[in-house]
């Protein structure tokens, strides 16, 4: 048993004796096996090292994509900003009129004396005045979009009302050019003009419907 064991390392470290010596004496054989060992070593070095670096530098180059793209938003805000004061300071007293002109209510009231001023204003008379179903207080229902007419901007509320006046051609027309002149815009849909005699002669009757809009908050 001990024979054999011996026998074996014996042949076994001339094997290896056989390797040394020819390592030793074969430039070419001893060069192999140094490339092999360093393609080995940078093998290591690669998969260990290399790869979490590139791996950060790569996580490092998106974030600062990223927060270059953050910085870029963040100056065009600032540009926005400096342009709207520059306009508000520009115009104080016009902006100032901004919550008559675009309501957050409907204020039908408002609206009907403003109807009644321009009629004054033109001499036409006054026949009537008619107002939408509007809600004063709590939650508004939806109303039923009429598909006939254009829409009003998106976010807008609307109140539909109806005008009716009489008098001369000149008295309607100055009319009709005072109500699209209002501060508070008005969407005119429909308008229709007739005729009728009366006991002082022939006079014009307009019908005006239309809409105006608030923007409740």
């Amino acid at each position: 048993m001990a024979l054999g064991w011996r026998g074996a390392y014996l042949r076994y470290r001339d094997y290896f004796l056989n390797i040394v010596n020819v390592y030793k004496q074969k430039q070419d054989v001893k060069m192999f096996l140094e490339i092999l060992l360093s393609a080995a070593t940078i093998s290591i070095f690669v998969v260990f090292a290399i790869k979490p670096t590139l791996l950060t530098i790569i996580d490092l180059i998106n974030q600062l994509k990223s927060r270059e793209q953050t910085l870029s938003q963040m100056n065009q805000k600032i540009n926005d900003i400096q342009t709207a004061e520059g306009l508000f300071n520009a115009n104080p007293t016009t902006i100032l009129l901004v919550p008559d002109a675009v309501p957050t209510d409907p204020s039908p009231d408002t609206f009907a004396r403003q109807i009644e001023g321009i009629s004054k204003k033109t001499s036409a008379k006054l026949l009537g005045v008619s107002i939408g179903d509007v809600t004063l207080v709590g939650k508004s229902k939806e109303a039923v979009k009429q598909s006939d007419f254009a829409p009003l901007p998106e976010g807008a509320k609307e109140v539909s009302f109806s005008v009716s006046i009489e008098g001369d051609y000149s008295s309607l027309t100055a009319f009709m050019t005072n109500i699209e002149n209002l501060r508070r815009p008005v969407k005119i849909d429909v308008f229709n003009i007739s005729s009728s005699k009366t006991q002082g002669g022939k006079t014009l009757v307009l019908v005006i419907s239309g809409r105006v809009p608030y923007y409740p908050n």
